[in-house]
């Protein structure tokens, strides 16, 4: 009976390992920028610009005008606001057919509370609302973000 135990005890870890250590493709171009838009979010919220800035082009031009200047833009709206968290909801991703370029349409919840998901908050704990749309571009490999613009978002966007 040992026997037979330590025998389904090794195959069983061999087979995790295999799993584990067995190449896998690349990731699919949206899952790369769903990424993207999460990493974004995590870095808003511990109010990181460095970080944000990492995934925004160094052609961008949109809200805030150059990168530069959405960094400082993005500098001063943390510095005056009181959100904890950055939750986006409703992400739209629509690639273009070649996968150079993608456009993203999304709502973006500001939270007074450190909560994981935008389904998880009460009305109570929005800070702010808004529609953001964007483009996106692959640079040398990654999803960076060359424009964008954003407005309040209405009760439309929210549902």
């Amino acid at each position: 009976m040992r026997r037979i135990l330590a025998v389904v005890v090794v195959f069983s870890g061999l087979a995790l390992a295999i799993w584990l250590l067995w190449p896998r493709g690349p990731e699919d171009d949206e899952a790369l920028i769903r990424g993207v838009i999460a990493d974004v979010a995590a870095k808003a919220s511990q109010k990181d610009i460095g970080g944000v800035g990492e995934h925004v082009s160094e052609s961008y031009r949109g809200e805030g005008g150059s990168k530069q200047e959405l960094k400082r833009y993005l500098l001063g709206y943390t510095m005056r606001s009181d959100w904890v968290a950055v939750l986006p909801a409703k992400v739209e991703v629509d690639l273009a057919p070649e996968a150079k370029s993608a456009k993203v349409s999304m709502v973006v919840l500001l939270a007074r509370t450190p909560a994981e998901k935008a389904e998880d908050l009460r009305a109570d704990e929005v800070a702010g609302s808004h529609r953001i749309d964007a483009e996106l571009a692959k640079e040398d490999g990654d999803w960076r973000v060359t424009t964008a613009r954003r407005r309040d978002a209405a009760v439309s966007d929210l549902f």
